[in-house]
């Protein structure tokens, strides 16, 4: 390494954790204010209006019809909202809150589980500014919740197994935090059944690990299984969440149409004649109708899945956003904050190429230091596959961004280990 940028680093090292907390802090504080009370992301106008109606009727869901979904996200605007009158801007500034403990959780879970306070210190500097952090950090949508909950889960279920399942409150806290995540976003317990399963398998020969990941599991199973009985309660359906099927056909059936906006997609799915009788049937039967069509078609058309599949592949790991793509731009949907495309485009490849690139360099490293990482590689992949089957996009890479930077502060910590 160059002895400029390592000087650099040595100096960056050296700099207070709290400045980079108070960076952190004022960057985020600055772009909430900015935001203000308007709406940006077409699905915020869907989370405000589920805030809305906890605080107005005390209902999830709609004045007069629960819904199952992801509640967490609602719950906690439905506080500020609450306290602070219908103002979207108060639910931004309380977002500040779970935004500055994942810069927290960044840098304590590099520094342990890449066992260097360098490490550690790198990703909270890179945490601190990531613009995709503080973007979506901002927005009334499931991200952050969702990012906080399962990269603490994933980091604590990697001590445990690290422990040997030795701490049962490190155990406890991975399950009920894993199973938050679900409840922030239902693709997060799918991707942890399988994640579970395979721990299970790879961990069967301890008697102690498995004791202590059965009690991990155990919580999760208990927290998402009460919200499954609220649901089957209310909406007729066991599902967490009533729109898995419209979006699996979003990327199959619809996938061209999708490609230029969903609400195009969801304006076709109207007048196709196969939906066209189904509106007022329960959502979950609505679904289920979704489903058995994205299926069908998956079937008799396997090439062109093949083909969409590479094309969500190059989506989810693309570098910078598409620039020919086109957005319905509303009161409730200017995604771009007014930024200009290039804008965006260069924020993107300040940062995207290097973190991704690295961060999978760096944690194919480090899994092999550290084998008890690998729940971090399986929740990367399955994040993964889980889009490439379904709907894709960048947006939707962003819960494996905090293990790509993991990867990348590995990473650059092993050029410099004397520091």
């Amino acid at each position: 390494m160059p002895d400029a940028m390592r000087s650099l680093i040595k100096r960056l090292n050296q700099s207070s954790p709290f400045f980079w907390f108070f960076l952190a802090f004022i960057l985020r504080l600055i772009f909430a204010l900015k935001l203000g009370n308007g709406l940006y992301q077409i699905d915020e106008s869907g989370y405000h209006a589920s805030a809305l109606n906890l605080v107005k009727f005390n209902v999830f869901g709609s004045q007069t019809h629960a819904s199952a979904g992801a509640p967490i996200p609602a719950f906690y605007f439905s506080i500020f909202l609450r306290f602070f009158g219908d103002h979207p801007l108060a639910a931004r500034l309380g977002l500040l809150i779970p935004d500055l403990m994942l810069v927290w959780i960044m840098w304590k879970m590099a520094e342990k589980l890449c066992q260097s306070q360098l490490a550690g210190k790198i990703a909270l500097m890179i945490s601190s500014v990531y613009p995709f952090f503080i973007y979506y950090g901002g927005m009334m949508l499931s991200e952050t919740p969702y990012l906080v909950f399962m990269t603490f889960g994933i980091w604590q279920l990697c001590q445990s197994l690290a422990e040997d399942g030795k701490n049962r409150a490190r155990a406890m806290g991975s399950g009920i935090s894993l199973a938050l995540a679900g409840l922030s976003r239902p693709e997060g317990a799918v991707i942890m059944l399988g994640i579970w399963f395979i721990v299970f398998i790879v961990s069967r020969k301890s008697l102690r690990l498995l004791k202590g990941l059965l009690i991990s599991f155990f919580c999760w199973l208990c927290i998402l299984g009460s919200w499954s009985v609220r649901n089957r309660i209310e909406t007729g359906s066991f599902a967490l969440d009533s729109h898995g099927g419209v979006n699996l056909l979003y990327g199959t059936l619809l996938f061209d149409v999708n490609e230029q906006d969903t609400f195009v997609a969801n304006r076709i799915i109207e007048q196709m004649p196969a939906f066209a009788n189904i509106k007022n049937l329960p959502l979950n039967k609505q679904d289920q109708i979704y489903w058995k069509a994205a299926f069908q078609f998956m079937r008799e058309h396997p090439t062109q899945v093949i083909r969409q599949w590479g094309r969500k592949t190059v989506n989810f790991w693309r570098f910078y956003p598409r620039g020919e793509k086109f957005y319905t731009e509303s009161s409730q949907s200017r995604p771009d904050i007014g930024l200009k495309r290039s804008g965006l485009i260069l924020i993107s490849l300040l940062t995207e190429p290097f973190l991704i690139i690295f961060g999978l360099w760096g944690l194919v490293k480090l899994l092999k230091t550290n084998q008890t990482i690998y729940p971090v590689v399986l929740f990367v992949l399955a994040t993964f596959f889980l889009h490439m089957i379904s709907v894709s996009q960048m947006r939707y890479r962003l819960p494996v961004m905090p293990f790509l930077i993991l990867g990348t502060s590995y990473f650059m910590a092993s050029l410099i280990p004397n520091i």
